[in-house]
Parts: C-alpha cells; structure tokens; sequence
C-alpha cells in the first residue's frame, strides 16, 4: 500500500456530461477510502487544454490513514487544512498532461 498524503480520481472526460475537451480530477487528503466511499466532500478540478478552468474546494474533516498495528484508521483532519486544496495547481496540471498522455496511448477517455 502506498503511503499517501493525497488521494484521488481522474477522468480525462468530463463523468457529468461527457465533455471530452475538459479533465476532471477530485482530491482528498490520505488515502482514496474516503473519497470514494464519500466521507469526505473532496476538491474538484476541471482542467481545459492543460489550464484549470475551475475548483471546488471540499471542507475535508476527516482522512483515512494506515495504522502503525495495520490496516486503516480515520483521523479528524486539523481545522486549519480542511478548507485547504490537496493539490498545488502545478501538481493539478502535472495530473493533467500525464491524464491526457494515457488517454492517448489508449486512444479513448
């Protein structure tokens, strides 16, 4: 399991409406449980020709870390980074570029 700081999901076309111009990419802090659980409102990107078009920022109070006896444990996210982005707009755009890399190697979204 990869010890991360900052989990996510990346669509290199639009899931709501099938956008094909515009990446989206949701963010969340530790590990991806409980943004696709939905436990946690995440960050919201959309991304246009490698440029961020638009963010949400999601209010983040918990975060699901690995525990030191193992597996998993929630944690309450410190009141001063739950209103913070995950992400640094050059992370986002980095996501972005290496997004659009794999759908053209796969020739499709």
């Amino acid at each position: 399991m990869i010890m991360s700081e900052v989990s996510g999901i990346m669509f290199t076309a639009n899931p709501m409406n099938s956008d094909r111009k515009t990446l989206s990419i949701d963010t969340g802090f530790g590990l991806g449980e409980a943004l696709v659980s939905g436990l946690v409102n995440p960050d919201n990107y959309k991304v246009q020709a490698g440029k961020i078009v638009e963010r949400n920022i999601g209010t983040q109070k918990l975060e699901i870390k690995p525990s030191q006896n193992g597996g998993v444990e929630e944690l309450k996210v410190e009141t001063n980074r739950q209103k913070k982005e995950a992400l640094s707009d050059k992370q986002i755009e980095h996501l972005a570029a290496i997004g659009k890399k794999i759908e053209a190697y796969f020739d499709y979204p």
